[in-house]
């Protein structure tokens, strides 16, 4: 990793660190915090109650290719805001605040860093009268506003639905369904399987397959830490099963949650 990425990491840890200081002597009632939306293909059935507030950053996520001699890296800084706005409904702002792309082969060479593209989302936690079965709709849109070489160049609409049943002793079966449209189509489906280590360390399995413009067959793993109640690291990877699959995916990362 160059230098200058190594300066905006060094970067996004100072109010990250300052944050995990404030939630370190927070008062112990406001402690509990909902589920995270990352890490993972999908997104958690929780949403936020009212004017609660979350960050989720990465620091950053990656995608790793190579293919035909050329070999393509591409590192995101992601962050999700999201908002509780009502009772189970959330706003939720996605920015790929940062990016940096290097595409090496024998006859080309490209870098380019700087902002991605910026989404908007709209959750809702449906009501379901079993408490070992939750579920929620995830409607959201990303617009073409990243730099050359760092955009879809194309406006993006999702709607999403994740399902979850807990099976007691911190284990949960989750499936995630996706339908993309506008300038490109496609369906994604993940399954995924979750399970506590111990009170504070989580582990998932899980598994994605993508048809259409999003082509993707993938299957991975993941870490979830949670030193305090309200805050999370995590860590994961994909790797591609396919040859049009990106052939590595993931990245390490840092949630907080403001009551």
């Amino acid at each position: 990793m160059s230098r200058s990425t190594s300066i905006v990491l060094r970067g996004m840890w100072l109010p990250i660190a300052g944050m995990a200081v404030m939630l370190a002597t927070a008062p112990a009632q406001s402690a509990e915090a909902p589920s995270f939306d990352r890490p993972g293909i999908g997104f958690g059935t929780a949403t936020l109650r009212v004017g609660g507030f979350a960050w989720e950053q990465g620091l950053p996520d990656f995608e790793s290719s190579r293919q035909d001699g050329v070999h393509t890296r591409l590192y995101t800084a992601n962050t999700l805001l999201r908002l509780g706005v009502g009772e189970r409904l959330e706003v939720q702002l996605g920015i790929d605040a940062w990016q940096r792309l290097r595409i090496e082969g024998p006859e080309e060479r490209l870098h380019a860093e700087g902002s991605g593209d910026t989404g908007v989302g709209l959750k809702w936690a449906l009501p379901w009268g079993a408490e070992a079965f939750t579920w929620a709709i995830l409607a959201s849109t990303k617009a073409a506003s990243g730099k050359p070489l760092l955009t879809d160049d194309d406006h993006r609409y999702d709607i999403g639905l994740t399902t979850e049943w807990e099976l007691g002793e911190g284990r949960a079966i989750a499936l995630y369904l996706d339908r993309s449209f506008g300038d490109q189509r496609s369906w994604t489906l993940s399954p995924a399987y979750s399970f506590a280590l111990t009170e504070t360390l989580g582990a998932y399995v899980e598994a994605g397959v993508s048809t259409g413009d999003d082509h993707s067959r993938a299957a991975g793993a993941g870490l979830t830490w949670r030193p305090l109640p309200r805050l999370q690291l995590d860590l994961s990877a994909l790797r591609g099963l396919d040859r049009d699959s990106t052939d590595w995916q993931g990245g390490f990362g840092v949630s907080v949650y403001f009551p």
